[in-house]
């Protein structure tokens, strides 16, 4: 059962995904309905805040100079080359993934840890370079590398009309900048934050999460809030998927609220001995991999209900990976053959029929190496730490972070003097009320 009944909220917002054609016939606001009926042309600007001033990416222009592009995607999707079992793994895909999604205007900023900057700022410099050469109007869309705190940084559009280029940006503006629905959803103090879920966007290709948010759960009980947090995701959701297409690439999404998913179900280390509905799986097999990291073995194509005894040993065997063990350097060696293994997995999951000598294979393999692993963690500690997850010790000294966010704060400083972007007002849309209790004001930065 899921913790939130239907009764609590709007009947007809929360308990279902409405598909496109069904939204379109409902009573929507006018916002909605605009953006319904020309995605193929939108961007971020008409399709989630209605503002149709702003010049059209020109993709016709473009494309003939972003040939190079998926290539360079594919080469680096998520692999074990830069993966560090100390630190917490993010992939360098999702910042240049989102830079794309920046570019073509289908999201306002994207916000990615100094760790990446290298990589967003090769992958700029080439999409700017494509702009230059399609054109002005191509141009207008130009990206920018934005330096806020030590660790962070954004990419934006240059003539962005939304983004805050505030020197001292506040935690309100960063989620204004990431498009959230819910920005300024920070609490210090867990007594007065009230019951939050998370939002996600997953990349279904990959099973990589592009960015998440947290919704306070008291404003969907008003049945308007909820309508249009129903629309703003989905509208969010389709326009990067025509986005994508347009691109001639081949990465879609979808959005995942936590608020849905069968959390008694998942709580477990163990699941159901009957395949669940496809409802069920939509929403809760990005959940199944919470213990995995960089390991997927399913996808929301997985023929899940003739493969789901396979499903359910993989999942019982996942809560393993939480073990201190998969966190020290020594475990890179065992990493690398699960991921092997994992990879092996979710092709044959994918498979509509699979052939004899695919399952086969498995069927020799799987087990003896996940008895391997099991008979190996028994040699380290009994104990098993479920919630176990360290921080990178790799921190720099708190006199260099200091160093470098006064750099980067006097930097803003002079740009905003001379730059008139720097003392734009941004657009706005409060799609919820600020809580008091919260530190949406606060300062963001340095992180």
């Amino acid at each position: 059962m899921l913790r939130y009944h239907v009764s609590e909220f709007a009947e007809d917002s929360l308990d279902r995904k409405w598909e496109p054609k069904e939204m379109g016939r409902s009573q929507t606001s006018d916002t909605f309905k605009i953006a319904r009926t020309s995605f193929e042309l939108l961007m971020a600007e008409q399709a989630l805040y209605n503002n149709h001033s702003e010049p059209q990416f020109p993709f016709s222009l473009i494309l003939p100079n972003l040939g190079w592009l998926a290539g360079y995607l594919a080469e680096n999707e998520p692999t074990l080359d830069d993966f560090n079992p100390a630190d917490a793994y993010i992939p360098k895909f999702l910042s240049l993934l989102d830079t794309v999604l920046v570019f073509s205007r289908a999201r306002t900023s994207a916000l990615h840890l100094t760790s990446h900057l290298n990589e967003c700022r090769k992958l700029v410099k080439r999409l700017n370079a494509a702009a230059k050469q399609a054109g002005p109007k191509a141009m207008y869309h130009k990206l920018e590398i934005v330096r806020r705190g030590s660790g962070s940084f954004f990419i934006t559009c240059v003539n962005s009309p939304r983004f805050s280029w505030n020197p001292r940006i506040s935690q309100l503006e960063v989620g204004r900048n990431l498009d959230y629905f819910a920005a300024g959803q920070i609490y210090y103090n867990c007594r007065t934050s009230p019951d939050r879920h998370g939002l996600c966007l997953i990349e279904k290709r990959t099973m990589v999460s592009l960015f998440a948010e947290t919704i306070p759960m008291p404003v969907l009980r008003d049945e308007h809030t909820t309508m249009k947090f129903r629309e703003f995701n989905d509208n969010k959701e389709t326009l990067m998927n025509k986005t994508m297409e347009s691109l001639g690439l081949p990465y879609r999404f979808k959005w995942i609220f936590e608020a849905h998913t069968d959390r008694d179900c998942l709580q477990s280390t163990t699941l159901g001995s009957r395949p669940p509905s496809a409802q069920w799986w939509a929403q809760n097999c990005p959940s199944l991999h919470r213990y995995t990291r960089v390991l997927k073995y399913c996808s929301f194509t997985s023929q899940f209900e003739r493969h789901w005894p396979l499903i359910r040993r993989i999942y019982e065997f996942s809560s393993n990976l939480a073990h201190p063990f998969w966190y020290q350097k020594e475990s890179l060696i065992e990493w690398k053959h699960l991921f092997a293994l994992f990879s092996n997995v979710k092709t044959v999951l994918e498979e509509k029929a699979p052939s004899s000598e695919q399952l086969n294979y498995l069927e020799a393999e799987l087990e003896p190496e996940l008895q391997r692993i099991l008979t190996l963690l028994r040699h380290y500690s009994t104990t098993v730490s479920t919630y176990y997850r360290p921080i990178s010790t790799r921190s720099k000294s708190r006199f260099c972070k200091e160093v470098l966010r006064r750099y980067f704060l006097l930097l803003a400083l002079v740009k905003s003097r001379i730059c008139s972007r720097y003392s734009r007002t941004p657009l706005v849309n409060a799609f919820i009320p600020i809580d008091p209790d919260s530190e949406a004001f606060g300062r963001a930065f340095p992180i």
